[in-house]
Parts: C-alpha cells; structure tokens; sequence
C-alpha cells in the first residue's frame, strides 16, 4: 500500500475507492479529518454541504451515527492497532426518501489513521443484478437444453423411421425373419448395457443391430426360403450379403447407420477369425459387430429355421456355451449373465405374438 511517511494520494486507490463508492479520509487529530480524492456523490446527497472542499472537518452534527462510531476508532488508532474496525451496517435516507445501506470502517497504515465510508448500496444493486442475470442465463440454458433434446429426438425418431422402413423390406419377404431381426435389437440393447455402453450407444445398438441381415435383400428366394441345406454354390451367394448389407449403409453421415454398416459387414466373423467375409479375429472386428453376433446366432438357434426345428432354450444355451471360443469373452461372459432377461424377452415376443412369431415392440 504505502510507506510509513508517504500520505495516500496514490492515483489507483483514489480510482479503486471511487469505484468501490466509498469516501476515504485520513485522520488529521482526535475527530477532525481530511478528504482524500474525491467526495462520492452518495455522501453529498445524505449530507449536503456538511463537507467541505477542502480543510480538514469535523462530523459532528453532520452524521450521529458516524460520529458514535469514531468514539470507538479513536482507541483503536491511538493504540496503533492492526487489522480493521468495522462499524457493521446501518441505513441512512436522503431527503427524497432514498435508502442507503452505509459501512463504516477505520484502519492503521503505517502512520496514517484511515477513515472508510461506503455505500454498500451500490453493491447490493450489483449483486442483484449478477443474480437476476445468472438467472436469466439459467433459464436460457435450460430453454435451449429442452430445444437441443427435442431435436435430437426429432433426429433420433427420423434415424428410427429410416431404420424400420429398411427392416419392413426384409419382414415383407419373411415374416419370421422380421421376428428374429426386431428381437436381436433388444439382446443387443440389453447385452450393451450391460457392457457398459451409454445410453445413446444403446440406443443406436438397438436400432443398428436389426440391420445385420439388410443384404437378404438381394439373396434370392430359392436360396433364402430353400427348406433343405444349401449345396457350396448356393451357399457362396448366401455368404455376400454381409458386403451387400455393407454397400447399402455404408458412407452414411448418421452415426447409426455407419454403426449399422459395422455390424451388417462383419456380424458373420469369429473371435477365432473362422468366420467370414474376411476372416477377422479378435479386436479387429468390431466390438458392435461382435455383439449382435451371439445374438444373432442365439435367437436363430431357439427359433424355427426353413431346414429345422426350433431348439430348447437350455439346449440353445448349451449349443453357445460350447461355442464358447467363438465369441468375444467379455461379452460372452455378459450374455450368460443376462440370460434371463433373454429368456423374458423372447417368451413377451411369442405370447404377443401371432402364429407364434410377431415382434416384440
């Protein structure tokens, strides 16, 4: 602040005190004292003339509660002490009925003995202000929350639409088929979260999942509703869809159907790297495509095929169980955990159902 003979004239603490509305004086003798800097207009309205331009003052008369507290500061600046003397608030009124809400507040600076008076007025204005536009900025925030997440869901239904017009293509060649690809989006939903997956990436699991088997759509009839085993040839043109599902999605500038792509390229590859198109093993494909693929495979296995029966869901279990190595361990591990859960949402699908095949919604 200053030295112990430097008087306070510092341009910066007259404009920091200017700015804070506050009157500063320095203490001259017992009860009389000098301004320093300039008088701030709060004072003059609740005193008037009572100061003078210049020369040293006297308050008496002029402010009684100011001058009880000086009472108080004399001690405090004889005895030199350090630290702050603060007269708590009070409320003053101008002659227009105007209400102040003043603080006094009496220091030691090296030798000088200081003199504070503020409005705190001005502060509390500020204050409310601060709040009303924190307030203000809240409300907006929230408003364009609710304006971001409604359009989002307006994005989201439409992805949906989008999703479910592809999936009505395969149901209108099969109907069963349209069963099982609507109940690999809720495995697949569910297994994500257990996984750990966020919301939104459940989601987009659920819609993109259903998507593995889009490129059926180009298998021909004789091979896709044949009622006895494929010889090699057949099977070969069976083995394209993965790519043909690949090219329909592919490129796609919405999250979910480039992740739809993923999975309808590489739902047929192994952990063991014996599937196919390419043969991948492990991390290398996908972990959204290796999700949907135990689905994929468990569903078909408890649900009637063209060239068998449905199996048990125990001796579906068992089947994938033994099958083991071919999935990823993590989410196999959390299959099996969310067996039951399977199990529920497989019976809702044949007691909603009709001719024991409809689509759980």
């Amino acid at each position: 602040m200053k030295g112990p003979d430097e008087k306070i004239t510092e341009p910066l603490l007259v404009e920091l005190m200017a700015a804070l509305d506050m009157l500063v004086l320095e203490r001259i003798k017992a009860y009389e004292y000098r301004v320093q800097g300039e008088i701030p207009k709060f004072f003059r309205r609740l005193y008037l003339d009572g100061v003078p331009e210049g020369g040293p003052f006297r308050f008496w008369e002029i402010a009684p509660f100011i001058d009880h507290f000086l009472e108080q500061a004399e001690p405090f600046w004889m005895l030199g002490s350090r630290g702050r003397l603060n007269s708590g608030t009070w409320i003053e009124n101008d002659i227009k009925g105007n209400r102040y809400q003043l603080n006094a507040s009496a220091l030691c600076i090296g030798d000088s003995r200081i003199l504070l008076i503020q409005n705190l007025s001005q502060e509390n204005e500020i204050q409310s202000k601060l709040k009303q536009s924190a307030r203000e900025a809240m409300l907006a925030k929230r408003t364009l929350e609710a304006q971001v997440k409604a359009r989002t869901k307006d994005i989201r239904n439409r992805e949906e639409e989008l999703a479910v017009r592809l999936l009505s293509a395969i149901e209108y060649r099969h109907g069963d088929t349209g069963a099982h690809i609507r109940r690999i989006g809720l495995y697949a939903e569910l297994l994500a979260a257990k996984l750990g997956w966020t919301p939104e990436q459940c989601y987009d699991i659920r819609i993109a999942a259903p998507l593995h088997d889009v490129g059926m759509i180009a298998i021909p009839d004789s091979i896709l509703l044949k009622p006895r085993r494929l010889n090699p040839e057949e099977f070969d043109i069976l083995m394209k869809h993965p790519e043909i599902g690949y090219e329909m999605l592919k490129d796609s500038e919405i999250p979910l159907l480039r992740m739809a792509a993923d999975i309808a390229r590489y739902h047929h590859e192994k952990w063991d790297g014996t599937g196919y198109p390419e043969g991948l093993s492990g991390d290398a494909i996908p972990q959204s495509a290796r999700l949907t693929t135990i689905c994929d495979i468990f569903d078909a296995l408890i649900n009637s095929q063209v060239y068998r029966g449905s199996l048990t869901f125990e001796s579906a279990t068992e089947i994938i169980k033994s099958e083991s190595h071919r999935f990823d361990p993590d989410i196999y591990s959390c299959f099996v955990d969310i067996l039951p859960e399977i199990r529920a949402i497989w019976w809702q699908n044949l007691q909603e159902g009709s001719k024991g095949e409809n689509t759980v919604k």
